[in-house]
């Protein structure tokens, strides 16, 4: 085999050499083309042309500022032809100024224009004839070998995982052999992974060793990291360093070096591509290959436009903020501006509080992005956290475009509000303004488990009055108003505030109509997690909580709403009353499964069907407004508009049905205020809530033609203006459709050229359109027809005319983009001014969900349960809840969650009573898993549901007045990241109730004091215990071990006054055989023994430790009984 030769190795040699090439009438000389792939003796040959040598003078001059090779030029475009036919200079020159539109589909399969390292490429001795002549490939043979244009081209990539390879030290080549017909094809991995790996930075650790300050960075201030002032979102780039660039490395760096923090994907035609670092990281976290021998001598891998939104989603996830660099020019702006690259401008930074998902349903719990902002009242500069302190909170949800604010006052050392509100909202990101260490740890410890916390001081000020005038509106507090400045200087260095903050969609975090929270009840972080509310203690998803068990809605928005009602219940007994009868209106009206009270109107079951097709309106709302109020300019390409454009058509779809959804709901259940017993839900159904007329006749604007041809926004993704609607773009439409014309009669011009009954016709190709296919058997062809490409039975031209009118062309349909995309924007525009109809439409449907899911879960469950409207003894205007005396009655009592996982038929319900005035305090004693703690849960969980306005898993339940707080302390576990002992965490959450408990509140406490002492951990029982019961006078259940706190007089009634009631689990106990059976059920009284050997016995204790333990307990418990005084368990000391 010949020793592999290069082009570029002979563009210094000009070899003289017999002239050999090809000169057919088709070809000039400034078209001279080369058929196939190159060998050594055919490349000598073909240098002994002058014609030729002319050509690859004129292609190195053209492509000399970019530091382009002939052989890139040759192979690029190649790759991208059914038959290797070297390019025109015009070719060469278009395929390396802004040649980003002509990149294949496929990133993995590219070919970069640049190459540090040529591809060698070689011919087998066969192939090299003695008259030196090229073998051209066919198609057919082609398909003959099962393999196709990707298997022929490959770029060079460090990827590991290539389907085929060859042996370490082999060098890629392209073998053709004349007599198999086969066509030249490259190995998909000609280099080992390490070889390639090498190969492709070759190039780049040049640029790396020539330019130090990409590897030694420094910040604009040329700090080095290890300064204490260091700004990592800057980088220093040498003036000299500037200089020396090409254009486009001048236009990435400038954008680089001042968010150097930023992942940077720059659109380079229908790629985004990373540089340098970034592209580490996309290679390192995405898996994407690196391009063959670097881009603009800078590593690089890409990503196709199509997948932005997928890619960027796992690098935020992973951590890393993702600007998004547009092309804002395009290709012939850039031309015809004598640019020497397109116009990139960075137009949104996303981050993980801020990413907003293009596909399907973001807002189930797991998935809503929060972006946080928290302010504490106290001086920054303070060391140590104020015993109370008021704390300045904003909460941003960007795929919404709603901004909730407002102040936490008076919260406590602890941060309890603090931990409740982070629990409430798990923000993926936080900008916390604090001196506090404390509250630092709080705010990582609540938030989303993966979230980012900023650290940095939210001082910044409104530009805009209009916005500042807005939310003063919503809260005039400093602390409040600094928060949402933080998060609005936040989000204008992300390119995203003006998608946000001009819909003043500003609410209070108080607001009851938004979060439900003002006079409602407070539940605190503990509670939440204890009762497991919105997710369980196993794994932290929602199944088997209480809100999985509440949320049978439709649509995301429901859902989100659904939400927000379990985490503030309502405390007002007028809004109780009102839910509760909505819920009974709807239930009146039709039964989702079982039949409807009114055959005349549909069942709730087929507008439950259609509120589930239903995507998830608000959030695509929020990413129409931000499409329409970009004015970055940036250039998109067939797919991406089209994408936008079906997921308007189907924005306006859903509105359309939502709306009809709306009408047919009022027409089924009554849209007069009479035919409703609840007013919110008469209000919902009113045109107050939605002006149903208005809503019809701005949708049907967008349906009826007058606008944009609908059809052809539904099937082609365009919107087309209405017939006139846009003359300058119809001017242009007439123009194509004259040129298009003018070729097809130029094509008649040549078929009679070329004897009138030849059959000839158009073939298009990529860029390459409008190529006349002549059969092979016609052999003379005029000698100004260029030839394009060939196959064994035809040829394909070029003529003069039809290359200048495809310039023409070029620019037409340029013309009628640019004018398709502002018609397509100034519809977008109108329809998001429309944007407060459309929201109102989504908060009725909102609401109407979230009530049909509580009518389901009321009266509708998939296994029978018995469950009953709460009643309250307090007066429905609120004004004699005050002095109602607390109550509590249930009958029948079940744990919803726990009962429809084992089954209702097999769960043992109780009865429980509890009176404020003789017994508010409950001191439950039982065995060890005999459901005392599963029946605090229940309890606290019809308490909530009651006060959701929802109906309650009892036969009965009966109410006081409503609870201002729920407080529990529940289980044993420890917090080591805050430093805290189980102990500890147990003091934490009893102190807090004591400090914040009022007689209208419910506590909950289980086996308080059990971590410490005997002795210990019963005096802090007693006293809490004495304390509530006679200090405080709410509602208690007190689970406990300590079975002499039931004959404490002043627990029991031995000093006068309220006293407690006794209660405990029972439980069969065999002495004989040492069973323990457990009966669940509530009986007066207290239990004889705890049981804890029978429960250690069931978990397989060894007998011999079992035995032993029964002895001392019996010896323990005879010298408690004789003494009164015991000894300590574990450090031996006495009471004092």
């Amino acid at each position: 085999m010949p020793q592999q030769t290069t082009l570029l190795g002979f563009l210094g040699k000009r070899k003289e050499a017999p002239s050999a090439v090809d000169t057919s009438p088709c070809r000039t000389p400034e078209s001279q083309r080369v058929n196939g792939v190159i060998g050594a003796e055919a490349e000598e040959a073909l240098f002994a042309s002058d014609e030729l040598q002319q050509w690859v003078e004129r292609v190195e001059s053209t492509v000399e500022k970019r530091r382009r090779t002939p052989l890139s030029v040759c192979t690029a475009l190649a790759s991208r032809r059914s038959e290797y036919v070297s390019p025109t200079v015009d070719d060469a020159a278009e395929a390396l100024v802004l040649s980003d539109e002509t990149k294949r589909a496929d990133p993995a399969a590219r070919l970069d224009f640049q190459e540090v390292s040529p591809l060698p490429l070689q011919l087998t001795p066969a192939t090299a004839t003695q008259d030196h002549g090229l073998p051209t490939a066919s198609p057919d043979a082609l398909s003959a070998t099962g393999a196709t244009e990707a298997d022929c081209w490959r770029s060079a990539s460090p990827s590991t995982g290539s389907s085929t390879s060859a042996a370490p030290d082999a060098e890629p080549a392209l073998a053709v052999s004349r007599s198999s017909g086969s066509r030249p094809s490259l190995p998909a991995d000609g280099l080992s992974s390490s070889a390639r790996t090498a190969s492709v930075t070759r190039g780049t650790d040049e640029w790396s060793r020539q330019n130090p300050w990409t590897v030694q960075v420094r910040d604009a201030q040329q700090r080095r990291p290890g300064d204490p002032d260091y700004d990592p979102t800057t980088l220093y780039i040498p003036p000299s360093a500037e200089k020396a660039m090409t254009p486009f490395q001048r236009q990435f760096w400038a954008i680089k070096s001042r968010y150097y923090d930023v992942v940077l994907l720059f659109k380079k035609g229908k790629f985004y591509e990373c540089y340098d670092r970034d592209a580490d990281i996309g290679h390192r976290l995405l898996n994407l290959n690196y391009t063959g021998g670097g881009r603009v001598d800078m590593r690089c891998v890409g990503v196709p436009e199509s997948a932005f939104n997928r890619h960027a989603a796992k690098l935020v996830d992973s951590g890393c903020c993702v600007g998004r660099v547009e092309q804002v020019e395009t290709v012939l702006a850039a031309r015809s501006n004598a640019n020497k690259v397109c116009d990139r401008q960075l137009t949104r930074i996303l981050t993980k509080g801020t990413l907003v998902s293009d596909d399907g349903d973001g807002g189930v719990l797991g998935d809503a992005r929060y972006l946080a902002a928290i302010v504490e009242g106290h001086d920054y500069g303070l060391a140590k956290a104020a015993p109370t302190v008021d704390i300045g909170v904003c909460v941003v949800d960007v795929a919404t475009a709603a901004v909730w604010l407002g102040v936490l006052r008076g919260d406590d050392e602890r941060r309890s509000k603090l931990e409740s509100f982070l629990m409430r909202v798990r923000p993926r990101e936080v900008l916390c303004h604090t001196a506090a260490a404390r509250t630092r740890a709080l705010v990582r410890q609540c938030a989303a488990p993966d979230a980012l916390v900023h650290e940095r001081r939210l001082d910044a000020l409104f530009e805009d009055a209009q916005h500042l005038e807005a939310i003063r509106s919503v809260s005039a507090d400093a602390l409040a108003l600094r928060a949402v400045r933080g998060v609005a200087d936040y989000l204008r260095r992300l390119r995203i505030l003006d998608e946000v903050f001009p819909l003043r969609n500003f609410c209070s975090i108080h607001d009851p109509s938004i979060t439900d929270s003002y006079e409602s009840m407070e539940i605190d972080a503990a509670a939440m997690e204890n009762l497991e509310l919105l997710r369980n203690s196993f794994d932290g998803s929602d199944k088997g909580s209480l809100f999985a068990f509440l949320d049978r809605c439709s649509t995301a928005m429901g859902r989100r709403l659904l939400r927000r009602w379990l985490c503030h219940p309502f405390r007002q007994v007028r809004r109780i009353e009102d839910r509760l009868d909505a819920l009974e209106d709807l239930r009146d009206w039709g039964a989702p499964a079982n039949g409807c009270r009114r055959p005349s109107v549909p069942t709730a079951s087929d507008f439950l069907g259609r509120l589930r097709r239903l995507p998830d309106l608000e959030r695509l709302l929020a990413r129409l407004h931000a499409t329409a109020v970009d004015v970055s300019g940036a250039v998109m390409f067939d797919d991406t508009n089209r994408r936008k454009v079906h997921e308007f058509v189907a924005t306006v779809k859903a509105c359309a049905a939502a709306i009809e959804w709306v009408a047919d709901l009022r027409q089924a259940v009554g849209s007069a205020p009479s035919a409703c017993r609840s007013h919110r839900l008469a209000w919902l159904l009113s045109d107050a809530a939605l002006p149903l007329g208005r809503a019809q006749s701005a949708i049907a604007t967008f349906r009826d033609d007058s606008l944009f041809e609908w059809a052809t926004g539904e099937s082609e993704g365009v919107l087309r203006p209405a017939s006139g609607a846009n003359g300058a773009l119809q001017k242009a439409l007439t123009e194509k459709r004259r040129m298009e014309q003018g070729l097809e009669e130029h094509l008649q011009q040549v078929r009679q050229a070329l004897g009138g009954d030849v059959p000839v016709r158009y073939y298009h190709r990529m860029r390459e359109t409008y190529q006349i296919e002549v059969p092979a058997t016609v052999q003379q062809v005029p000698d100004t027809f260029l030839l394009m490409s060939q196959t064994k039975h035809c040829r394909r031209y070029w003529t003069p005319e039809i290359r200048a009118s495809l310039k023409r062309l070029a620019d037409v349909e340029e013309r009628i983009a640019k004018a398709e995309q502002d018609a397509g924007r100034e519809v977008l525009l109108r329809f998001d001014a429309h944007y407060s109809t459309w929201l109102a439409v989504c908060r009725v449907v909102a609401e109407l969900d979230a009530l049909l899911s509580l009518v389901q879960v009321s009266f509708y469950n998939a296994e029978p349960m018995e469950m009953c409207r709460p009643v309250y003894d307090a007066p429905s205007d609120d004004e004699g809840s005050a002095v109602v005396v607390p109550r509590l009655e249930l009958r029948t009592l079940r744990h919803p969650c726990l009962a429809m996982r084992m089954g209702v038929a097999h769960f043992v319900p109780n009865d429980l009573m509890l009176d404020g005035r003789r017994h508010p305090v409950l001191v439950l004693t039982g065995p060890n898993m005999s459901g005392k703690s599963a029946l605090l849960r229940a309890v606290c969980i019809a308490v909530i549901m009651a006060q959701m306005g929802c109906y309650v898993p009892a036969s009965a339940a009966r109410f006081g007045a409503p609870a201002d707080r729920l407080f529990t302390r529940i289980g044993a576990r420890d917090r080591i990241t805050r430093a805290q002992s189980t102990f500890m965490v147990e003091m934490s959450e009893t102190a807090a109730l004591l400090q914040h408990a009022t007689r209208r509140s419910l506590v909950i406490l289980d086996e308080l004091g059990r971590g410490t002492s005997t002795f210990d951990g019963y005096a802090i029982a007693y006293a809490v215990l004495r304390h509530l019961l006679h200090r405080v006078g709410c509602l208690t259940l007190f689970a406990t071990h300590y079975h002499m706190l039931t004959s404490e007089p002043a627990l029991t009634g031995g000093d006068g006054g309220c006293s407690v009631a006794l209660g405990h689990m029972t439980a069969l106990a065999s002495e004989r055989d040492h069973d323990l059976t457990f009966l669940y059920r509530l009986a007066p009284g207290i239990a004889p023994r705890s049981c804890g050997l029978h429960c250690a016995r069931m978990a397989g204790v060894a007998p011999h430790v079992l035995q032993r333990a029964g002895y001392h307990a019996d010896a323990f418990e005879r010298s408690v009984c004789q003494s009164g005084e015991g000894e300590n368990e574990d450090d031996g000391e006495g009471r004092q």
